[in-house]
């Protein structure tokens, strides 16, 4: 109703909390219980002009480097910016592939690749190079694929990202992936099984014997299903 202030919560049993909030907002309560993840998921939608302002804070700083010598462009902060970033946005990936004219940065948000940045061309040999040292490859090799892995800080928690390093046409092509811990907060119906296959997973569970077998390509989500 208009009167009534609406109020989503993972814990409607705290009567001191929502007695506070009644008093802050001066209007009687309407209670709406909702799930961590569904309420993160939802401040996640007000939070786009704060991504709008880090990406123009990554345009700018890109920008600057690209008018400035090499020597003293900020790849060590464009890293950090990059993969800070793509986490805020809840991206599973990091795509960064050498162009004619530039290299093209993409996020692998809900499964689908999105342009989110146009690097200069003279700055992407420097930004492959920092992956590297932090990733604790060899900087002089360009020609062979290369495998490892980073860890970066964040104020929510120690984040490791696996790296893959791929020579093609133009340059290296790097693929950063994301593991942290927020995308296995999911339950099996979240999962987006037809009923027969959910039906089926069930059926397979509550057995005594036998095994479930979690297959597919890289990224199609084996890891998250187990989980």
């Amino acid at each position: 109703s208009k009167d009534k202030l609406k109020v989503a919560t993972n814990n409607p049993g705290n009567k001191d909390f929502l007695e506070f909030v009644s008093k802050k907002g001066g209007q009687k309560l309407e209670i709406y219980f909702a799930t961590l993840r569904d309420i993160k998921r939802s401040l996640n939608l007000y939070k786009k002009e704060l991504y709008k302002t880090f990406d123009e804070l990554l345009k700018q700083q890109v920008n600057a480097a690209g008018k400035i010598t090499q020597n003293e462009a900020p790849i060590a902060k464009i890293v950090d910016t990059l993969i800070e970033y793509a986490y805020r946005s809840n991206a599973s990936d990091i795509h960064i592939e050498p162009g004619e004219e530039h290299s093209l940065v993409r996020f692998r948000i809900d499964g689908i690749l999105h342009d989110e940045l146009k690097l200069p061309k003279e700055l992407h040999d420097q930004v492959i190079t920092r992956i590297k040292v932090l990733s604790a490859l060899r900087t002089d090799e360009h020609l062979s694929a290369q495998d490892g892995k980073l860890q970066m800080k964040l104020k929510e928690e120690d984040l490791d990202v696996r790296v893959s390093l791929v020579p093609i046409v133009g340059g290296e092509k790097a693929v950063l992936r994301l593991l942290t811990s927020h995308y296995r907060q999911f339950g099996l119906s979240d999962l987006g099984m037809n009923t027969e296959a959910f039906d089926r997973v069930k059926e397979a569970i509550n057995k005594p014997y036998g095994m479930i077998l979690s297959t597919g390509p890289t990224g199609s989500g084996k890891t998250t299903t187990i989980y």
